[in-house]
């Protein structure tokens, strides 16, 4: 039975269309990057087409590539699945064997592919054994291969290679037991025959043996795993004492984490509190409210860490002399509106008054666009006397004509430049009031 009967049938789409590519087959009127496009048992009726065509061919024709003798088949997908694995056994048939039973990635056309090019006696042996397995979808090499368990352990050995010599001599110079090491070399050279070194060496006891052990290494290499067996107990030692010292320092970092929340926090409170000292600024009403605020925060403050005492008393120290300022603000409010009493007479016209300006003149402030839209009303005007800031009106030309505005429609008003030219001419048009009545 020739491979063009059986073979096509156990490949999926994915496996015809990469053998296509390898191989350069193609289907008339499609380029071989767009087979994949075109249905399965097409692509499949091709590759069996190909090796049926090339059944008693020597070679590849050049007039017509889509004929392959099976052996050119085979050693073209043999190379192809070789590019990645150079590793590959090509002389040890046990090898080479139990690389494609362990490798999951080799595709079952590919383990033919390689067994056939590279053991084909074995393949020609077992060919039955090979259509059989193929067509019941088992193991490939089911029946074909046992193996051998003691190439298998040897494998695992080979895959876990012990320290070298020069390791192990590296690990005794950072340990600091290169002292001791240099002495027992010099106690084993003083020994002629070789069972007195063994001797020497199996009555040591701990670190000293598995120094007695390294020196005899190079002479006795089945030492080998008594010296690595005890280096490896050091080693998980060391490890564990590293993951304790690893979850110290993270204890200590989760510490530090929760010592700068709590200092973090306190920050917070802290900004909080000058924000509330601000506020008691700008709003006598709410001050005594305030300071109960900053009473209760300060309160909370304390209960952190004393590293934040000087902090507290600093903060208490200004909520005393900011509740001192309060009272004191509150005199001179009462000061000012005894020998300056608000009138609805008077408009201030200004944008940017100081904040004890508007405590001041509350309700008698109004923007120069509220100016401008009282001019449209100038009879309205008349019974009020207009206190403008001259800095709203850097045009000369727009202030001489607001001047004019108020000469002609015989308007009173004061023009000021500053906080101080307010207050006194305010000051005067109540004396002159006075004075009036």
């Amino acid at each position: 039975m020739h491979e063009s009967e059986w073979l096509p049938d156990i490949l999926v789409k994915s496996d015809l269309v990469h053998i296509c590519k390898v191989l350069n087959l193609s289907i008339d009127g499609f380029r071989i990057s767009s087979l994949a496009s075109r249905p399965v048992e097409q692509i499949r009726s091709l590759v069996r087409s190909a090796l049926r065509s090339g059944i008693g061919k020597k070679g590849r024709m050049k007039k017509d590539p889509n004929i392959i003798p099976i052996d050119i088949f085979f050693e073209e997908l043999s190379a192809d699945a070789r590019k990645e694995r150079n590793e590959l056994a090509t002389d040890d048939f046990d090898m080479f064997m139990i690389a494609l039973l362990s490798d999951d990635k080799l595709r079952p056309y590919q383990k033919l592919s390689l067994l056939y090019d590279q053991f084909h006696e074995t393949y020609i042996t077992y060919y039955d054994v090979l259509v059989k397995n193929a067509r019941s979808k088992t193991d490939l090499l089911l029946g074909v291969y046992a193996a051998d368990e003691k190439k298998l352990l040897n494998l695992l050995n080979n895959q876990a290679p012990l320290p070298t010599l020069e390791q192990y001599e590296a690990y005794v110079i950072q340990a600091g037991l290169k002292s001791k090491y240099d002495s027992i070399i010099e106690a084993l050279k003083e020994k002629n025959d070789t069972t007195l070194k063994i001797l020497f060496v199996n009555k040591l006891q701990g670190e000293e043996k598995f120094l007695g052990q390294l020196a005899l290494l190079p002479t006795y290499p089945d030492l080998a795993y008594s010296v690595y067996a005890y280096y490896m107990q050091v080693y998980l030692v060391v490890q564990q004492e590293t993951v304790a010292t690893s979850e110290k320092v993270e204890e200590l970092k989760m510490l530090l984490y929760e010592e700068e929340k709590r200092n973090a926090d306190t920050q917070d409170r802290v900004s909080f509190i000058e924000q509330m000292v601000r506020e008691i600024e700008k709003d006598k009403a709410n001050a005594h409210l305030t300071i109960e605020n900053l009473k209760r925060l300060l309160n909370k403050a304390e209960e952190n860490t004393a590293e934040n005492l000087i902090t507290i008393q600093s903060l208490s120290y200004k909520v005393t002399k900011l509740t001192h300022q309060v009272f004191e603000l509150a005199e001179y409010q009462e000061f000012w509106e005894t020998f300056l009493p608000r009138t609805s007479q008077a408009r201030i016209i200004t944008e940017y008054p100081d904040l004890r300006l508007q405590r001041l003149f509350k309700g008698m402030i109004f923007s120069k666009s509220y100016l401008l839209q009282q001019i449209k009303q100038p009879d309205e005007m008349k019974n009020k006397i207009w206190f403008v800031d001259r800095n709203h009106f850097t045009n000369t030309k727009e202030w001489m004509e607001l001047r004019r505005f108020f000469t002609n429609h015989e308007i009173s008003y004061e023009e000021f430049t500053d906080d101080i030219g307010l207050i006194l001419g305010y000051a005067t048009l109540y004396k002159d009031s006075e004075t009036e009545e």
